[in-house]
């Protein structure tokens, strides 16, 4: 995936890759930028799947290239993810004793 990132100008300012570039037209990748979605299989498991974003105003990100018609997308709200890193936070905090240096304040 890391070469198909590169080749879609990822780490570039998303700017496509000069020479043999992504099938989109160089006028189209001049304000795109590579990204990873995930796809819900026909396994019902989400797969990572690169794509090229395009206008984005914070509520609706358009995708350029990369997705089909009839493709489902999984989202993970930031609510969850939030929830998801305060329990790891709590079990990690439970394992040190409280503590997030580990041990006690030793003189």
């Amino acid at each position: 995936m890391r070469a198909e990132m590169q080749r879609l100008g990822g780490g570039r300012g998303g700017r496509a890759a000069r020479g043999g570039g992504a099938d989109v037209t160089r006028a189209s990748t001049r304000d795109t930028r590579p990204a990873v979605v995930f796809v819900m299989g026909a396994d019902s498991i989400p797969k990572p799947r690169l794509v090229q974003m395009g206008l984005n105003d914070w509520d609706h990100t358009q995708i350029v290239m990369g997705v089909e018609a009839g493709d489902v997308l999984v989202v993970v709200g930031a609510a969850q993810l939030m929830a998801q890193q305060q329990e790891f936070q709590s079990r990690m905090m439970s394992r040190m004793g409280g503590n997030l240096f580990g041990g006690g304040m030793g003189r």
